[in-house]
C-alpha cells in the first residue's frame, strides 16, 4: 500500500477515468501520513474498511491492521469525509458488525450519486463442500464458515443492490486454504482446484480488486 501502482488502481476504480492519473499521484510517499495528494471532500462518498490481524481463535493475518489504516488515509485524501468511513479492526470486525455496516448502514446513507468503497484485509476461507469463498471476521470459525463467515457472493449482492453510481471492492485475502491470508477447516485438504469467488453476473456494477485468483 502506498505505492504508485496500487494507488493508480484505486484511483482509476474510484474516479472512473481510465488512462488518466493526476500528476499529483506520483508524489505519493510510502506510509500512512505522507500521501502528497488530496481531493475535495464529497459528502456522498462512503466506505467500509476492515482489517483483521489478531483473530479471536485463528492465526494472525500479518499487517492487516496497518493495511486498513493506510487505506483509510488514502480514502480521506481521495475526498471521503471522515464520518463516512467506518473502520473495523480486530475485535471490532465481528461478523455482526461487518454485516450491519454493509447491509444496513450503507443502504441507509448511500445516494444515487455516491461512490462506495469496501476494503477487507484478513483471512479468506473456502467452504470445502460448496466451494464458496468466505471472508473471515474476527470471530469467524473455519469449522463453521456458513454460520460465522461472510460469503463473498453475498457481499457482492448487497453492494450491487446499493443505489450508488459506483462501488469498488478491494480484498487482500486468499481463498485457497493454504497459508498467508487464508485458513481452512481442520482436516480439510488445502489448495482446492477451484473456489467460487463470484463472476461478472454476481458483481454487477461492482468493480473488484483482488489479491489473488480463485486458483491461488
Amino acid at each position: 500500500l502506498g505505492s504508485e501502482e496500487v494507488q493508480r488502481h484505486i484511483e482509476l476504480g474510484v474516479r472512473g477515468a481510465p488512462g488518466q492519473v493526476p500528476a499529483a499521484m506520483v508524489a505519493i510517499r510510502h506510509g500512512v501520513g505522507e500521501l502528497g495528494y488530496g481531493f475535495d471532500e464529497n459528502a456522498g462518498n462512503y466506505a467500509v474498511v476492515v482489517g483483521v490481524e489478531n483473530y479471536q481463535s485463528l492465526p494472525s493475518a500479518e499487517f492487516a491492521n496497518r493495511d486498513a489504516h493506510a487505506v483509510k488515509a488514502h480514502l480521506r485524501a481521495l475526498g471521503y469525509p471522515a464520518p463516512n468511513i467506518v473502520m473495523l479492526t480486530d475485535a471490532q470486525a465481528t461478523g455482526t458488525a461487518i454485516r450491519s455496516y454493509v447491509e444496513s448502514w450503507l443502504p441507509r446513507n448511500v445516494k444515487e450519486d455516491s461512490k462506495v468503497f469496501f476494503y477487507f484485509s484478513g483471512h479468506g476461507a473456502p467452504d470445502t463442500e460448496s466451494k464458496q469463498a468466505y471472508l473471515v471476521p474476527w470471530d469467524g470459525d473455519s469449522q463453521f464458515l456458513t454460520d460465522t463467515g461472510y460469503p463473498v457472493k453475498r457481499l457482492y449482492q448487497k453492494l450491487n443492490e446499493l443505489k450508488a453510481k459506483q462501488v469498488v471492492v478491494a480484498m487482500d485475502s486468499c481463498f485457497s486454504g493454504a497459508g498467508g491470508h487464508s485458513v481452512l477447516a481442520k482436516g480439510a485438504r488445502p489448495l482446492m482446484t477451484r473456489v467460487d469467488v463470484g463472476n461478472s453476473d454476481d458483481m454487477g456494477k461492482v468493480v473488484v480488486l483482488a489479491a489473488a485468483g480463485a486458483e491461488e
